[in-house]
């Protein structure tokens, strides 16, 4: 977020510096008809627990002398809780920054009333002002909080209040949310920003405006009197669906639909002009020029020395190699990310510690000083949002990586993980898109990932038909993102731990023999192994009934919704693969066996194979599950959800076997 300094006199208001005066239409607070209450909201959902009938916004520029320009808002909401699970957003809690006296946000106006149909007529209960108390969060910020009255099931309840925040503390008007975790019925933001003031207004979600306006008006500016020109914009989406925060999304923000506010210029009669717009090629240059990153680049004596034994080694690729293995066995990553380095080299070295930024613009001027082609590229992870290619926002960032040419390859690489081999990003990382950094060549490149997640169970069964048990033996080989996951594991609770685990797992099971094999070696897969034995009751003397998906089964689809308006985002490639050899047992026939059955997904998106076999008597299942994409729009969700459907129908289903007559 920028900050930016408004300290002006009322002397340059009297050059034309404008304000707003917001025209106020929406319906009077504390008037409610016994029609409000009628709606089912049928149309937004088939079962809603409450829905947002009216939320409003209005927004003025105000001034004061003390204060400089604020931004004074005032919103109005109205709510129907229709089930009793809905009670506690009679609750409301508002944020705020303490601030000074002349920096800190500021409430006010706060009302509240609950209304409830009694007998055909509404009966209100407003809210004590007592009601409402103050409530510290840490030494910034506080919360202010309150609750309604007399609120059940059936109850609108309906409160309204103002926030003033100074322009010196924030710069931008509040991101306003046209959506929320239940429907709207009415969504409307209305805000008149002098022409003095440049913003951009960055649209974000899948939903439409229903209202979207804009016009020039002559207002007042509140505190001065003084006519002046502004802008009116109004936005409003009708009839929002509640947003659902689906599997597989980068992060609720990416999709929510929202409206942003971004300064770009200040223009005041008597005030030099001050432009925050900037290119991307002056946001190369910056970050290029900025006393963070030049300390690390190769030019610097200390990493030329550093690079010595590497540049040594002829093969780039290997020479690549040994740097990132230094890299990783030197250097710890603190937890910390951002753009910058956060701190100077020589720490970082004498410490052996640093951000991620820090040590991958380590790891780069290393490569550089190697001789290496290798560039700076600045990404937002996946929980802080898509970056917009269209708008040159640096704070839209908060990481650094490292792009690395190897004849025609191109790696990305973090040196943040041990657990990760060199070209493997981790799961924070695989961003769509990233700015590599070069002095006036500066471009847009797609993240890619040498890694995926890749799964290949195997185990060979027989059937104990005296204690109806199945007896075999499993092995497990993970690669990529699955090997990730396994050594994570192993690294938070020991092999011991791990072991244990796995035998909670299966509780109702015999786990003996369980090996664990090459954990420490992220090039080669990590395998586990044990034996097993599990009862099961479809086992008996004269017939088997097993579900041969005896691991690996996927029981449930990870897909809910009906429909879906955003892409689903896997992060990754994914693979697996799963068999079983099943030794049919002595005077035992197959009766019913599962039909084979293939599926592709449309633009080569994937694929499902599943097919079950008699070979030198025993029964042999295969099931391959394959997402050659990492990211699926919105438009092949449906024909997504009935693939699993597919899948999860298929590996349900059960062989037969039955004792020869």
């Amino acid at each position: 977020m920028k900050t930016t300094t408004f300290g002006l006199f009322l002397a340059c208001l009297l050059f034309g510096a404008q304000g707003i005066a917001q025209k106020n239409n929406e319906p009077k607070f504390g008037t409610l008809t016994a029609e409000a209450f009628q709606d089912t909201y049928e149309d937004l959902d088939a079962d809603p627990h409450a829905v947002v009938i009216y939320d409003k916004g209005n927004s003025e520029f105000v001034y004061s002398s003390n204060r400089g320009f604020e931004i004074e808002s005032t919103y109005h909401v109205r709510v129907h809780i229709l089930k009793k699970s809905e009670l506690s957003r009679g609750n409301l809690t508002l944020s705020y920054y303490k601030g000074t006296s002349t920096t800190g946000d500021k409430i006010f106006r706060i009302k509240a009333a609950t209304y409830n149909l009694e007998n055909g007529k509404v009966v209100k209960s407003e809210m004590s002002k007592k009601a409402v108390f103050d409530e510290d969060v840490d030494d910034n910020y506080a919360e202010m909080k309150f609750s309604l009255p007399d609120v059940k099931e059936g109850s609108i309840i309906e409160y309204t209040y103002t926030k003033r925040s100074t322009l010196n503390h924030s710069s931008n008007p509040s991101t306003w949310y046209f959506q929320s975790d239940i429907p709207v019925r009415w969504s409307e933001l209305n805000i008149e920003i002098p022409g003095y003031f440049y913003y951009q207004i960055i649209m974000g979600g899948y939903l439409p405006l229903a209202f979207n306006d804009q016009k020039p008006v002559n207002t007042t500016v509140q505190g001065t009197g003084l006519k002046v020109n502004a802008i009116q914009y109004k936005f409003v989406v009708k009839d929002a669906p509640a947003f659902k925060n689906e599997s597989f999304i980068t992060t609720s923000n990416d999709y929510i639909s929202k409206i942003e506010f971004e300064l770009s210029s200040v223009d005041i009669p008597g005030q030099p002009l001050k432009n925050y717009n900037t290119t991307w090629d002056e946001l190369d240059e910056t970050l290029m020029k900025s006393d963070y990153w030049i300390q690390y680049l190769s030019g610097k004596a200390d990493l030329q020395e550093m690079a010595e034994p590497f540049k040594k080694i002829e093969d780039e690729k290997e020479r690549a190699q040994a740097i990132y293995d230094y890299m990783i066995a030197t250097y710890q990553w603190n937890d910390y990310v951002g753009v910058w380095s956060g701190g100077k080299i020589k720490d970082v070295l004498k410490e052996k510690k640093g951000t991620a930024s820090a040590l991958n613009l380590l790891a780069l001027g290393l490569f550089q000083a190697a001789g290496l082609d290798a560039h700076p590229v600045i990404i937002s992870t996946r929980r802080n949002g898509r970056i917009n290619t269209i708008y040159p926002l640096l704070d839209r960032f908060n990481y650094t990586i490292v792009s690395l040419r190897i004849g025609i390859d191109k790696l990305f690489i973090d040196v943040t993980d041990p657990l990760l081999p060199m070209g493997t990003l981790p799961n924070r990382c695989l961003s769509a898109q990233g700015r590599e950094i070069k002095r006036g060549k500066g471009e847009f490149v797609d993240i890619k990932t040498k890694g995926k997640f890749s799964e290949l169970e195997e185990v060979e069964a027989s059937f104990d038909l005296e204690n109806a048990s199945l007896i075999g033996n499993y092995k497990n080989s993970s690669d990529g993102y699955a090997a990730k996951r396994i050594r994570d594991n192993v690294k938070e609770l020991g092999e011991d731990g791990y072991r244990e685990g796995i035998t909670k797992t299966f509780a109702d099971w015999e786990i003996d023999n369980f090996t664990l094999n090459s954990i420490q070696n992220v090039y080669s897969p990590a395998i586990n192994s044990f034996s097993f034995v599990k009862e099961d009751g479809g086992i008996m003397e004269d017939m088997i009934y097993l579900n041969p998906m005896v691991f690996g089964q996927i029981s449930e689809n990870p897909f809910k919704s009906k429909t879906r308006d955003f892409p689903v985002d896997f992060a990754h490639l994914t693979t697996h693969n799963y068999s079983i050899s099943l030794e049919i047992p002595e005077g035992f026939e197959a009766e019913e066996m599962p039909e084979p059955i293939h599926l592709k997904l449309p633009n080569n998106g994937g694929r499902f194979i599943y097919s079950c076999s008699i070979s030198e008597g025993k029964v042999k299942v295969i099931s391959n599950i394959t997402l050659k994409k990492a990211v699926f729009p919105a438009n092949d969700y449906v024909l997504l959800k009935e693939f699993y459907d597919r899948i999860v129908s298929k590996h349900a289903e059960q062989i037969v076997l039955s004792k020869n007559e």
